[in-house]
């Protein structure tokens, strides 16, 4: 999907984008609208600082409640404030996510962080 910010829906599910650029390489981050449930996913992006807050605030903006997000960088979970995080790009060092959820707690992140553990995990989410 084309930059800045497109949009597309498919049968009841909506997805909102956000671009960036990295090291020469675009890379996008998207939120899914469906069955009355929100989630993020991070993907790879990084933005500068004012477009990556103008980009969250747009995201959050869509969303209105967050439900689950998938998340690379702890200042995406201050400013989207899901219901659920999990912490992903350790890159075979998960024991990372750990120190993501202690600093979550440090600084009363009002999300519920979950750490995978091993390759295939499962969770089932309840509201």
């Amino acid at each position: 999907m084309p930059a800045p910010r497109p949009t597309a829906s498919l049968d009841g599910l909506e997805i909102f984008t956000v671009n960036g650029e990295h090291n020469d390489v675009p890379e996008t981050a998207y939120l899914i609208k469906v069955d009355g449930l929100s989630i993020f996913h991070a993907g790879d992006c990084i933005s500068p600082t004012d477009a990556f807050k103008a980009d969250m605030e747009y995201l959050r903006a869509k969303a209105g409640r967050i439900d689950m997000a998938f998340i690379s960088q702890f200042e995406q979970a201050e400013a989207l404030a899901p219901a659920v995080v999990f912490p992903m790009h350790a890159y075979n060092r998960e024991f990372m996510y750990e120190a993501f959820a202690r600093e979550a707690a440090e600084k009363k992140l009002p999300s519920r962080v979950v750490c995978p553990e091993n390759k295939g995990d499962r969770y089932d989410y309840v509201r």
